[in-house]
């Protein structure tokens, strides 16, 4: 078994880097493993500062029993292919809060993962969400830590959605790595910005939506 992962589990993931994962994570771990016999949680390799991993298995046990611990899995660390390979093995990711995933949910993508996501009001925390926007797959996108375990073990106690998840994943991927249409918008935005420099002026939205601009 890979990483020491019965092969009966049900394989729940949250693959970033530790510091991008925030406490709030613990519960989303908690509550799964209570509803879901089978699961078990994976996360990536604890932080090289030993002190560091000291302290996330404290917090950790400071909210599960020990045989919930005990369905806790780290990666130990991997070359960059034998990652990737890891989510042959993961049945759903769960994307990172606030910091959430871009590259990490390619890779998902790319071995046909389903991800949840719970995404914030900054960018870093709303590629994922544009991803499953644009395979059509809105439902994998949640507003609450509730709904994000619930979405997540939808999708884990049901091998059948999961199937269909995949299939889709799929079948979109290369449409959305040939998709242009934020390259053409970034474009766009890098032009106007050069004119209103150019103009001497300055322009900013103000929260109610509003444009706004002053003399330079």
């Amino acid at each position: 078994a890979r990483f020491s992962i019965p092969p009966a589990a049900t394989v729940y993931a949250c693959l970033q880097t530790l510091f991008k994962v925030d406490p709030s994570m613990d519960r989303v771990a908690k509550n799964i493993l209570v509803a879901d016999p089978k699961s078990v949680m994976l996360f990536k390799e604890l932080p090289m500062t030993d002190q560091v991993g000291k302290q996330v298995i404290a917090r950790m046990k400071k909210t599960m029993t020990d045989e919930e611990m005990k369905r806790i899995f780290f990666m130990p660390p991997l070359k960059d292919q034998d990652y990737r390979d890891a989510y042959l093995i993961v049945d759903v990711l769960i994307d990172s809060f606030p910091f959430g995933g871009h590259t990490t949910s390619m890779d998902a993508f790319s071995a046909g993962c389903p991800i949840v996501t719970l995404p914030t009001d900054v960018m870093s925390g709303r590629c994922t969400q544009g991803f499953l926007k644009f395979m059509g797959l809105g439902e994998l996108i949640v507003d609450t830590i509730d709904q994000l375990v619930d979405v997540s073990l939808k999708i884990g106690t049901d091998s059948t959605y999961r199937d269909t998840l995949s299939k889709i994943i799929k079948e979109k991927l290369p449409l959305l790595m040939k998709d242009e249409t934020s390259t053409k918008e970034w474009e766009a935005l890098l032009l106007a910005a050069g004119r209103e420099g150019a103009a001497g002026l300055t322009k900013w939205e103000t929260a109610s939506g509003e444009r706004k601009e002053t003399g330079g």
